[in-house]
């Protein structure tokens, strides 16, 4: 009773330490006292060390438990923080979801060796098996334990609120006592089912899950059956269809595993429940198999995206457990300890995917923005399909992948995908906007062709973004619908200016004059004479597309010279009034 008195106090003690130290991480990472790369390392290395040490000192001691849970934990904080490295913000690395499910796989997986290795070998099966799902087992019933410490101290604070005592509630606002209590609790959880080990384990849990094997198998069945005839054109459509297929997978191999045990002896003795696993793990390859064909074909079509390859890896992993039921239920004799084989060696492999997808070896991103590089130059994809937006959100190499297609835009004969990049919005720098406006611009006299880049640099980004996407197109005639005329506007200011024409096919036109001082270039308003709009705004002269198409037109049959336009200006001090046409 001693003994397990303190065992007690040392879980609860590791616990609320668990608790505290994840309270003082997230205040660290809040207030930016260390970088967020840094903060999710020492954050995962908390997270995996007690998650650790909590699952192995029940069955290892404290002593061997120790050394051991700070190694899982600083390899896989290790390798999730060197992954961390693909993007600039760490919450866009969170977005991706792989820190969590290879964090999972690192900071788990390892635990049952882990307590193997300090007993009967890391690789008895028995051991591995038991462990395994016992750490699920006191988890699951710790983390119980914790939703009704928590029922109970919200229930005993609105009681004490009934009589005025706000005490629990004022003790709850402490942000570091939510989180010790979490901690603390989960670690007497812990502590006392270890001790329970023999009323509270898996076995009970386990027999459950064997009587679903018949059920699972007749599903499958009726699958298999049903997919000739069905066709498989809704089978490859999305991911979905293959993350179903993976998922039953995950749930067959599950199923089989219960029902093989961890030894001969333990193995389920109904004919039915053998039968039925036998009949599961030989057709367990052709869903993983299914799954896998799907994913190449989606690549095929589309490319990698990060998703593909996260799915792929899956998948893969999917089908090497497939292939170990498979081949194991074939081959018949033990057919069963070749499983159980079988399952510590995926094990491994799972880790080390695991770990492999998060070192430059396996970067979804990389492969992803290489991928989709490699479709826009083979012309597999046209520049008005491509997702500009997604490349951009691949992380680093995506980033990168995005700047050699703005600087490959910029480039003379690349018009078509500089103008499919200003027309979803992605940021191009002003060189393309302005590379693809002066390609779409017919200018007058054509011997001053030399001058429109200078001149035209004057607008303004803004500008330059809504002409470049105006000018990139051709009018019904394919002549272009920009135009950069030269004249002398202003006599009282040296050399030529330039009118600006450009129209957009049935939407919009826009004048925009460009004249010359001591600064430069810059733009000027331009006032126009014509057609009036209506008796209502009888100044006001229309100009849209149609009107600025015509402009155009007259201006190709000859730059008229400029004349002069009858106006006074009526000069009161630093003011001039005029009345325009």
């Amino acid at each position: 009773m001693q003994n397990e008195l303190r065992q007690r106090w040392i879980m609860t003690a590791l616990g609320l330490a668990a608790g505290l130290v994840i309270h003082a991480l997230t205040e660290i990472m809040d207030r930016d006292l260390v970088g967020d790369r840094t903060g999710l390392g020492l954050l995962v290395l908390a997270l995996t060390f007690f998650a650790g040490i909590l699952a192995m000192t029940g069955p290892m001691g404290l002593r061997r438990a120790l050394p051991a849970a700070a190694a899982i934990a600083l390899a896989a904080a290790g390798l999730l923080a060197w992954g961390a490295g693909r993007f600039d913000a760490v919450a866009d690395y969170l977005g991706t979801g792989l820190p969590v499910l290879s964090g999972a796989v690192l900071a788990f997986v390892p635990i049952p060796f882990a307590i193997a290795a300090a007993g009967r070998g890391w690789r008895h099966y028995p051991t591995l098996f038991t462990e395994s799902w016992d750490a699920v087992v006191r988890y699951a019933a710790a983390a119980i334990f914790v939703g009704i410490v928590w029922a109970v101290i919200m229930l005993s604070d609105m009681l004490l609120q009934i009589v005025g005592l706000t005490v629990i509630g004022d003790l709850l606002d402490v942000e570091a006592v939510p989180y010790a209590i979490t901690g603390a609790a989960l670690g007497l959880g812990m502590g006392v089912v270890t001790e329970l080990a023999d009323l509270i384990s898996p076995d009970l849990f386990l027999r459950l899950l064997r009587l679903l094997l018949p059920v699972v198998l007749l599903v499958m069945g009726v699958f298999l059956v049903a997919l000739p005839m069905r066709g498989l054109s809704g089978l490859f459509g999305t991911l979905s269809a293959t993350a179903t297929l993976l998922t039953i997978a995950g749930v067959a191999a599950t199923l089989v595993t219960t029902a093989i045990a961890q030894s001969a002896e333990d193995a389920a003795e109904s004919p039915v429940l053998r039968t039925s696993a036998r009949i599961m793990a030989l057709i367990l390859p052709v869903f993983t198999a299914l799954a896998v064909w799907g994913i190449w074909l989606r690549v095929a079509d589309y490319g990698w995206t990060p998703d593909r390859v996260l799915a792929a890896v899956i998948a893969a992993l999917g089908l090497g457990y497939g292939l170990v039921y498979g081949i194991a239920a074939a081959l018949g004799g033990p057919w069963m300890a070749r499983i159980r084989q079988g399952n510590l060696a995926m094990a491994l492999v799972v880790t080390a995917g695991a770990a492999l997808i998060l070192t430059p070896l396996l970067d979804p991103q990389a492969i992803s923005a290489r991928s989709q590089m490699a479709r826009l130059d083979a012309g597999r994809i046209t520049p008005d399909a491509f997702d500009f937006a997604a490349l951009r959100r691949w992380g680093r190499a995506g980033k990168a992948a995005h700047d050699a297609l703005v600087a490959r835009a910029a480039e003379p004969g690349n018009e078509a995908l500089a103008a499919a990049m200003n027309a979803v919005g992605q940021p191009v720098d002003e060189a393309v906007h302005l590379r693809t406006i002066l390609s779409g611009t017919e200018v007058l006299p054509a011997a001053r062709a030399a001058e429109a880049e200078t001149v035209l640099a004057a607008l303004d980004l803004s500008a330059k973004a809504q002409f470049s996407e105006t000018c990139a197109d051709r009018g019904a005639d394919g002549k272009p619908v920009c135009m950069l005329a030269f004249a002398d506007f202003r006599p009282d200011l040296p050399g030529d200016e330039a009118l600006f024409l450009a129209h957009w096919p049935g939407r919009s036109g826009s004048l925009i004059g460009l004249v010359r001082d001591a600064s430069g270039w810059r733009p000027a308003d331009v006032h126009s004479t014509g057609p009036a709009t209506g008796k209502d705004d009888p100044f006001a002269p229309r100009i849209g597309s149609d009107e600025v198409a015509a402009m155009i037109a007259s201006l190709r049959q000859g730059l008229p010279a400029p004349e002069p336009a009858p106006l006074n200006r009526l000069k009161l001090g630093e003011w001039g009034l005029m009345l325009l046409p």
